[in-house]
């Protein structure tokens, strides 16, 4: 094989591996993401003098006297994906990644979240899976990928 035979073929399996590593819709044609969103706050608990208090995340909480110190405030965050699934076959659990970028053109990756939400998904059936996060989003550009799909007919 000549070199530059061998080099190009070398660059196409690697692209090919990428690109299968990535989780391409062709790997979960039975899965469609619809929607997405990172670290949505579901629950706001404040210390107080009396304990911790839960509170709905849309409720703000009133600002103290000038010099005095807040209370301390403890987020919980949850990462979501919105799926529906198009196929035939019962879904049983989906393997996904949340991927930040640093550029609206997605080409230079920042981090990289994987989750395993176990939950079932019936043809024709759309259905949040969440996950919780402890952090805010590094950025506002990213993406959901779906890694994989378990049914519930497959034989483990």
């Amino acid at each position: 094989m000549k070199p530059m035979a061998f080099l190009q073929s070398v660059v196409l399996t690697l692209v090919a591996c990428a690109y299968a590593q990535a989780g391409s819709p062709a790997a979960t044609p039975d899965l469609v993401v619809t929607d997405y969103r990172w670290g949505k706050v579901v629950s706001k608990t404040v210390i107080t003098e009396r304990g911790p208090v839960t509170l709905d995340p849309e409720v703000r909480i009133h600002t103290r006297r000038p010099g005095e110190m807040p209370p301390p405030i403890i987020l919980q965050r949850e990462s979501y994906v919105l799926v529906k699934n198009t196929g035939t076959r019962t879904v049983s659990a989906v393997r996904w990644t949340y991927v930040f970028y640093s550029d609206s053109k997605h080409e230079h990756e920042v981090g990289r979240f994987q989750f395993r939400s176990k939950e079932t998904v019936k043809p024709g059936e759309m259905k949040f899976l969440s996950e919780s996060v402890k952090e805010a989003a590094p950025t506002s550009f990213d993406a959901v990928v779906l890694d994989g799909v378990e049914y519930k007919d497959d034989a483990k």
